[in-house]
């Protein structure tokens, strides 16, 4: 009997203690992110949710960075790439302006090693006057042609034998860009003296004979004081094309004795 008093006294202490128990629960509930509950576990799951999208900007804007970075190396060159692994200016590249770098030649708008060009169509080297591209006897008055091209820092040397018969008109040589083109002389017979005309200078060759020089064009007398002969004022002309700004120039150039 007693035992069965007791216990029915004992009975609201052990339920007592058992509503007690949700005080551990509420507690597991605040640190569970997005759980709805009492203030205190709101504000504990908003803060560590906070916590994480903190994070997640953090890594996401040093990716960003880390590709911007990225982006702007590739982008940023100073000399542009014309392929993979070709940067302009060196050599089996595309050259920069008309340039490349030191010891290379821009020959059709890319980059090549030598000191001419790949397609000349007179003969190299023709750069002093006892090189000069030989073209012949030349009568009085027939205009004749040659094409060439003109490498960075390069002169073209020619010659002909110009065969006087009473010409009328003044030996003349044009070239069709702005190069400097000159006309020296040296007779047959007699003393040489070279009169330039319509602007040109006078000028005189590495071996002495004298003539004038003009851009684009240049027109001389030719005189052969004290000749005998019944030759006149046959002479050795020498013309001389140069002044080429960028490598690789092609010219067309026409003459006439």
């Amino acid at each position: 009997m007693f035992d069965r008093f007791s216990w029915i006294l004992l009975a609201p202490l052990v339920s007592g203690c058992t509503a007690a128990q949700p005080s551990d629960s509420e507690t597991t509930t605040s640190t569970s992110p997005g759980t709805s509950g009492s203030s205190g576990s709101s504000g504990a799951g908003s803060t560590e949710t906070s916590a994480v999208s903190t994070d997640a900007e953090v890594t996401s804007a040093a990716s960003l960075e880390s590709e911007t970075t990225s982006l702007e190396g590739s982008s940023g060159l100073e000399t542009s790439s014309t392929g993979e692994g070709c940067v302009e200016g060196t050599e089996g590249c595309a050259c920069v302006r008309g340039a490349c770098d030191d010891g290379l030649l821009c020959d059709a708008d890319l980059c090549v090693m030598g000191t001419g060009c790949a397609d000349e169509r007179v003969g190299e080297p023709n750069g002093t006057p006892a090189q000069a591209g030989a073209l012949g006897d030349v009568a009085c008055g027939v205009i004749r042609e040659l094409d060439a091209i003109l490498g960075v820092g390069d002169e073209d040397w020619f010659s002909y034998h110009g065969l006087d018969n009473d010409c009328a008109d003044d030996p003349i040589a044009i070239v069709d860009s702005a190069l400097e083109v000159c006309m020296y002389m040296a007779c047959d017979e007699g003393v040489e003296q070279a009169v330039c005309q319509r602007g040109a200078d006078a000028s005189v060759s590495p071996d002495g004979a004298p003539g004038c020089c003009n851009v684009a064009s240049v027109q001389m007398a030719v005189n052969c004081l004290g000749a005998g002969g019944a030759g006149g004022d046959t002479s050795t002309v020498w013309l001389r094309v140069a002044g080429g700004e960028r490598a690789c120039v092609p010219y067309n150039l026409a003459y006439r004795f």
